[in-house]
């Protein structure tokens, strides 16, 4: 993501309800800290924004100490790092965190098994990853994700969902191009709500998607369906 596109997505939020003040998750489809900009990027989104939940979501493959203390100190509240390899990592990385506050980072264990796994469930994806192989035909349930988190990719597109790894939905617009307010009130995203809204999943990619999906939303779906009605 350029520092253009990161400063617009900020200006963007800021405009909303005299500041959005709820969370941002910087992380997707890549490893964040791959972009030499990252810092800056944090900078301008808590330069606008003084009053959001900012996460970087990473491998840790980059993460030194320097950076650490650099991403805390420009803005991140907190740091969650992905560990895949094994449990020999985990020494490695309180290390590097060594004198931080134990709230403002967060190592999570995702060579564990299914047995040690916390109750957490994978998903295929929208259809990508065939864990479970193809669904027959389309659940039958609500999904709460399009109705309360926006996704914005490195280059400034709207996605429907964190879930479409193979970016399969149309895409809803360009931050670049739009405000943030017609990005997620647009006629695309709308349509996507009014079929779940029915608890019909009939819309690629989620008609190949078997997430749960209800998990977090349901405030913001019940609003939906009001403002929708």
């Amino acid at each position: 993501m350029s520092l253009a596109t990161a400063e617009r997505i900020a200006e963007g939020l800021a405009e909303i309800n005299f500041g959005y003040r709820g969370q941002i998750s910087v992380s997707g489809f890549g490893e964040p800290l791959l972009n030499d900009d990252i810092v800056e990027i944090i900078a301008k989104l808590r330069r606008h924004l003084p009053g959001v939940y900012i996460e970087l979501i990473c491998n840790g493959d980059f993460l030194s100490v320097e950076l650490i203390r650099s991403l805390l100190n420009r803005g991140v509240n907190t740091i969650l790092v992905n560990l895949y390899d094994g449990a020999h990592q985990i020494a490695d990385f309180e290390e590097r965190f060594r004198g931080i506050p134990p709230a403002r980072y967060i190592l999570r264990h995702h060579y564990l098994g299914a047995e040690d796994s916390y109750g957490l469930t994978l998903n295929n994806r929208t259809g990508l990853v065939g864990i479970r192989g193809p669904l027959a035909k389309p659940a039958e349930r609500a999904c709460y994700v399009p109705f309360y988190k926006m996704m914005i990719d490195w280059n400034g597109n709207h996605l429907l969902c964190f879930n479409d790894w193979g970016r399969r939905a149309s895409v809803a617009g360009n931050v670049n191009e739009q405000s943030i307010r017609e990005l997620w009130l647009s006629p695309s995203m709308e349509a996507y709500r009014r079929e779940l809204l029915e608890e019909r999943r009939s819309l690629t990619p989620c008609n190949t998607c078997d997430v749960i999906g209800t998990l977090h939303g349901k405030a913001s779906y019940d609003a939906f369906k009001e403002y929708y009605e």
